[in-house]
């Protein structure tokens, strides 16, 4: 007889290994339970109807307590110098960038007019856009909380007590997303039901909060026609949305590969695809949890790029594992542009622009576990102004959207491109950043998994990360 904990690792292993096919298969269950019981139909929908409901006081605090503490980490990162600060303004660029490609793609898959309805010229765009944003920066709550992190952020460098609890509460974060691998399929029902029922559901809401009709409208995309007035149809918004991220999250991700081939003569694409990703992927897809995969992430880019420097490899990893995650930034505006068609709601693709730098703040508080896109929901329904009482059906098709199949396509390009790009700043921490004489810390690839990087690797999210990834109160 095992302990309890030997149990869960058991039902830990069998969930990696299965993942894909329990996340589709329990999908599928959750479609056709809510086309038959009615009464699960109910609990699901009135628990999404409950968590709407509370998303205006949930939203800021789970923006400040995740903000807060990823800001101060970054914050408190150990410096070597021009090293640190300048990797660390190169993430924020890709960030940047990847937020533009967002756009770009979002522009053309959707169609998006380039200025608002109404507007004549990019100054008048601009100013329109810019004068919503100074009010939501005063009003929001979301901007409060963000002020608020940020200054709890700086305190946090002083204050050794403020910086053990904050940190605190962003391992716990962290943590949960390990034990949040067993109950995917069931939530995964959960999500199956709902968006089956989705359609009928904002019809109610719609008329009872409201007075309005449902608000949803069929659309068209390069041809292809979606009706998410029906249950079938959402099914297929669903499916054809996760896709789009998918596809989205790869064209940025081979570009990165590109890149790097050209600039970097040893890195093999062969290796990478046959050697790494087909270890890593599988269990990024299924877990959707970047900090759950960071030290297995670490392994492989010690075994397979073992040239890269130690420093480096920690840093890219490490500290990328929470900093860099351009498939997020992606899938928020894809999600994004899906549900505002879905509402038959034009946001030009000017509008998409200035809300980069917002979305880019946001960014730096992101857990790294399933469903944290939903940080991003009342932000975005903010920022781009939608009227109040449309506002919780844009957030309560966005919750339904997001979770699944999105996330487990978005987590994928993140910690994927974590690898890669320790090759590429490898390269440039020799060409600017190596002193002279220096001798490189190069450690022998390891030919075997080490028991502790098994299935039970999971155990921790920052072990063996080193100086650059573990939280200060840690290193302490």
């Amino acid at each position: 007889m095992g302990t309890m904990k030997d149990r869960y690792e058991n039902v830990l292993r069998f969930c990696e290994r299965y993942m894909p096919l329990l996340t589709v298969g329990a999908f599928l269950a959750g479609v056709f339970i809510g086309e038959y019981s009615g009464f699960f139909t109910g609990l699901v929908n009135g628990a999404v109807t409950k968590f709407i409901d509370l998303y205006g006081y949930f939203a800021p605090v789970a923006i400040f307590l995740i903000l807060a503490p990823s800001l101060g980490r970054t914050f408190r990162t150990p410096s070597t110098g021009r090293f640190v600060l300048f990797f660390t303004w190169w993430y924020f660029v890709r960030k940047v960038l990847a937020c533009v490609w967002a756009c770009a793609f979002i522009a053309v898959v959707f169609r998006l007019p380039f200025l608002p309805h109404g507007v004549g010229s990019i100054g008048a765009a601009i100013a329109q856009t810019l004068s919503t944003l100074g009010h939501m920066m005063v009003v929001s709550p979301y901007f409060w909380a963000m002020y608020l992190s940020v200054i709890a952020a700086v305190v946090s460098i002083k204050s050794k007590l403020l910086c053990s609890a904050l940190e605190n509460t962003l391992e716990t974060v962290e943590m949960s997303g390990k034990y949040f691998i067993p109950v995917i399929p069931i939530f995964m029902v959960a999500i199956g039901t709902y968006i089956q029922g989705l359609p009928a559901h904002l019809g109610e809401q719609m008329q009872l909060k409201a007075g309005m009709e449902n608000l949803l409208q069929s659309f068209s995309i390069w041809g292809l026609q979606f009706n998410p007035r029906s249950p079938l149809g959402m099914i297929w918004v669903y499916v054809f949305g996760s896709l789009l991220v998918g596809l989205s999250c790869f064209i940025w991700h081979f570009a990165l590969l590109m890149i790097t081939k050209l600039k970097v003569k040893r890195f093999s694409l062969k290796t990478y695809f046959l050697d790494y990703w087909v270890k890593v992927y599988p269990l990024l897809w299924s877990t959707s949890s970047e900090s759950i995969a960071t030290p297995l992430n670490l392994y492989l880019v010690k075994k397979y790029a073992y040239w890269v420097n130690p420093m480096v490899r920690r840093f890219a990893v490490g500290v990328g594992s929470y900093m860099n995650i351009n498939g997020t930034l992606i899938c928020v505006f894809v999600l994004g542009a899906m549900v505002f068609s879905l509402l038959g709601i034009p946001v030009s693709t000017v509008e998409w622009l200035l809300a980069i730098p917002m979305i880019v703040l946001i960014s730096y508080g992101v857990p790294g576990i399933p469903g944290e896109l939903v940080l991003f929901a009342g932000p975005i329904a903010t920022m781009l102004n939608l009227p109040p009482a449309i506002q919780p059906v844009f957030i309560a098709v966005y919750v339904g959207l997001q979770i699944g199949l999105p996330d487990s396509f978005r987590t994928g390009n993140n910690s994927t491109d974590n690898y890669v790009c320790s090759i590429l700043l490898n390269e440039i921490y020799d060409q600017k950043f190596k002193v002279p004489g220096e001798v490189p810390e190069v450690e022998e690839p390891e030919t075997e998994l080490p028991g502790d990087l098994e299935p039970a690797y999971l155990a921790s999210s920052t072990e063996g990360l080193g100086d650059y990834s573990q939280p200060p109160a840690a290193r302490a």
